[in-house]
């Protein structure tokens, strides 16, 4: 798909400002938020470094024995973040956290997405994340970034929907699984990352390298084994949970081995990646963001390949499990000069689903509407915060070893953490009690003395939110929460804001149409698959009534609708043209208006401002009608018709167009000429021989009076035989026909006249065939009418008749 025009990073501004603020006013009244929102520079480049089943492997976090220099580089550098949490020990519902910024439980996401679509039926689960859903790629798309994924990506079961789908413009997830790319897939997908940093020309970009290291299998090569060369890795070099765990493991000095060596393979591509940034001058202008999508694998999970040797630190836990060492992660960010480096965070509590509502604040974009996480830009420049909201976590399945397994909900809200599981019905119809466990985080975070029943009136409040959130899982229908305005002025080249919010189970997808037609996203359209519509650079034929349909498969519900008026002053598009006739014909003169209604309409004679009656209809309309005329009737010049047109902010007069009214008879084929081209065509029926044919042209069926357009009126020609004079047209033309010397509109009839002696007689019925001509175009026939000429008169009498139908 096409890449948009890239644009400067946009401001947020609160919906009650919409976009129609004098730019002086708003940079004065919203200064503060300029600041924050990094508007009037260049925003940051943005990169998610997200590793699989990793736990806290980094020697700058106090792993015993791993080689990990580059993340040590970065730690160092920038800002370590001590209770950072994903939203789900297992790696499909962090992605959709990382994505979105809503919990991945709202969508059915509770466990990973099997390739297998018969299991995912069977435990509930979709088959992908919804791609109508807004993602973090889309919110970056809007502020001009180009948009690149990596890695793995888990969202899907199957080959489709597309990353395109999801706001990614260039992508690789998939390669040939051969030995050699287990064992190199990070250096794999750095590679392919930098050939997409290679062509990023003026936009800022957005990446997600997501690793398939440390995911099973992990396999280590030789090479990779000889950096840790005569070391050994004691279990008593561990403390808390992880030292337990691995005084348990079988062979840990090979398994540590195997995992470590490709730990350190990994960081030796991200040190690539770094170098690179360093090598372009990019380091300065990018932030960085490394984690892991949930803790370390088990070793008695028992498959092959599988080391288990992941550190959990000295958390219980581990992949699987929503104690602290399944959800709890390592975190680095760094962005040189906003980001304070080497820097410690113990404090402040964030999330995976704080990404996307912190990098929209990033770009100055505006987050969607009930998100889960929170911005946490300032915590990641250096202010610790507190959240507004705790975090909560879901996971149905069971974790490898009774230690490890913990009960479905978990809720977080400052120290406290709480697990909770009601009572249910076992796989062998056995009761299974209740579960309740609540910890002191700042004073236990190994969770090793459940404080349960110590604190009630906390417990209780702890619990119903985990109730509340369980309910919530239910299927919902679509309620909309906050509607678009009702109406809408605007000038031409302005731009407009339309905003609708909605909430239901699974979340909701927005889709805008305009006049019942779905938009889509082009140059001058964003967000026509979001909650927040933007049409820019605003022109007359984007006037009309806009609406959004928000949906979740449940359920649709159309949002009230905005009437759109874009205030356009009028112009002609359609001059009224010259009205030539016999005494009783009919002139009608027409002006075509591009304007912004409503629109009002006055034809002019000269001064005089014309009224219906007396012959006179349709004075305050696109179009004069004019009987019963009287001849001689000369109205030119100054005397001549022409409209005012006027809507509400502005008017403009049409051009004059003349008015010749004769007695029937009395005026020839020269005064005809003469009347229609202003005297630029000298008199006489013999006019000149324009296409060197050795017919002489003249205008063409009364000139402006054809209601049809130029291009499809026949092309008439006069030429002298014979004495006398011969009219003739083009009639057929490569098999299309040209016409019979007459036309008809929706509500008038033409016909050419031809004054036989005393009688107007139709050419129509006067016609005969004669030359047929053969040209690049086809075959052609003329169709001609001869008369011998009087001798005192030198030219054919012809004349135009208008009825109607």
């Amino acid at each position: 798909m096409s890449l948009p025009t890239p644009k400067p990073s946009r401001c947020v501004l609160p919906p009650c400002l919409g976009r129609r603020v004098p730019g002086l006013f708003l940079a004065l009244m919203m200064a503060g938020l300029l600041v924050d929102a990094g508007c009037g520079e260049k925003p940051p480049n943005i990169i998610l470094i997200l590793a699989d089943d990793m736990g806290w492997d980094i020697a700058a976090l106090g792993h015993p024995h791993v080689k990990t220099p580059h993340l040590d580089r970065l730690a160092e550098e920038g800002r370590v973040f001590e209770n950072y949490y994903v939203a789900s020990p297992v790696c499909s519902p962090t992605r959709v956290s990382f994505m979105t910024g809503v919990h991945p439980s709202r969508f059915g996401i509770h466990d990973y997405i099997n390739s297998d679509m018969r299991a995912n039926w069977r435990r509930n689960i979709p088959n992908f994340l919804d791609p109508n859903i807004v993602t973090v790629a889309d919110v970056v798309k809007r502020a001009g970034y180009r948009t690149g994924h990596f890695g793995k990506w888990h969202l899907r079961s199957g080959a489709a929907p597309s990353q395109k789908d999801y706001g990614i413009d260039h992508h690789r997830s998939t390669w040939l699984l051969t030995n050699h790319f287990r064992t190199y897939s990070s250096s794999s997908c750095v590679e392919e990352a930098l050939r997409f940093l290679d062509q990023r020309g003026e936009q800022p970009f957005y990446l997600n390298l997501w690793f398939f290291h440390m995911h099973r299998p992990v396999v280590a090569s030789l090479d990779q084994k000889r950096v840790y060369d005569g070391e050994t890795f004691p279990p008593s070099d561990f403390v808390s949970h992880m030292r337990d765990y691995s005084e348990l493991m079988t062979d840990p000095e090979e398994r540590f081995l195997a995992y470590n060596a490709v730990v350190t393979s990994m960081d030796a591509a991200v040190g690539r990646l770094l170098s690179f940034l360093d090598e372009q001058g990019l380091t300065d202008d990018t932030l960085i963001l490394f984690t892991s999508d949930n803790g370390p694998e088990d070793f008695r999970l028992g498959l092959s390949a599988v080391p288990g040797a992941g550190s959990s630190g000295r958390f219980r836990g581990r992949k699987r499990s929503i104690y602290e060492g399944g959800i709890r992660m390592p975190c680095i960010a760094r962005w040189p000069g906003r980001i304070p480096a080497g820097t410690l965070d113990s404090t402040s509590v964030m999330s995976s689903l704080d990404w996307l509502p912190t990098v929209a604040s990033l770009a100055g974009e505006e987050t969607p509407p009930h998100t889960d996480g929170e911005d946490m830009l300032e915590v990641l420049k250096g202010t610790p915060g507190v959240r507004e909201r705790p975090l909560i976590w879901e996971f149905r399945n069971e974790a490898v070893g009774e230690i490890n397994d913990a009960p479905r909900f978990a809720i977080r809200d400052g120290r406290w953490k709480l697990l909770w599981e009601e009572a249910r019905d076992g796989e062998g119809g056995e009761q299974i009690p209740a579960q309740l466990e609540l910890y002191d985080l700042e004073a236990d975070p190994e969770e090793r003395t459940n404080l349960a029943g110590t604190e009630p009136v906390l417990e209780a409040g702890l619990q119903a939110r985990l109730e509340e959130f369980k309910a919530s899982l239910e299927g919902r229908p679509v309620v909309i929460t906050e509607q678009p305005e009702v109406e809408m002025l605007v000038d031409p080249g302005g731009e407009v804001n339309l905003r609708v919010a909605a909430v239901g189970t699974p979340p909701p997808a927005y889709r805008w149409f305009r006049n019942g037609v779905p938009l889509q996203d082009g140059p001058r359209v964003e967000g026509a698959a979001s909650h927040l519509l933007v049409v820019s650079d605003l022109v007359l034929e984007d006037t009309g009534s806009y609406l959004c349909l928000a949906s979740n498969g449940r359920s649709g519900l159309r949002s009230g609708a905005t009437r759109l008026q874009v205030q356009e002053a009028p112009s002609v598009t359609r001059q009224p043209t010259p009205r030539f006739l016999w005494e009783g014909g009919v002139a009608s003169y027409s002006v075509g208006v591009r304007a912004s209604g409503p629109v009002s309409y006055q034809w002019y004679q000269g001064t005089v401002a014309l009224q219906d009656g007396g012959g006179v209809s349709g004075a305050q309309s696109a179009n004069l009608r004019l009987e019963d005329l009287d001849a001689p009737m000369i109205h030119g010049g100054a005397e001549g018709y022409f409209c005012r047109i006027t809507n509400l902010v502005g008017a403009v007069q049409s051009e004059s167009a003349p008015l010749m009214v004769m007695e029937a008879g009395s005026a020839d084929f020269d005064a005809w000429i003469a009347f229609y081209s202003e005297g630029a065509i000298r008199t006489g029926s013999f006019v000149a021989d324009l296409d060197s044919d050795g017919w002489t042209d003249f205008l063409e069926f009364a000139g402006g009076s054809d209601p049809t357009s130029a291009h499809e009126r026949p092309a008439f020609e006069v030429r002298g035989n014979a004495g006398g004079l011969e009219v003739s047209y083009e009639r057929w033309r490569g098999g299309a026909e040209r016409g019979f010397g007459g036309y008809e509109t929706l509500a008038l009839r033409y016909d050419l006249e031809v004054l036989k002696g005393q009688q107007w007689v139709r050419l129509r019925e006067l016609l005969a065939l004669d030359r047929v001509e053969t040209s690049e175009e086809g075959t052609s026939e003329r169709a001609y009418y001869r008369s011998l000429l009087p001798g005192h008169r030198g030219a054919l009498f012809l004349r135009l008749r208008v009825t109607q139908r």
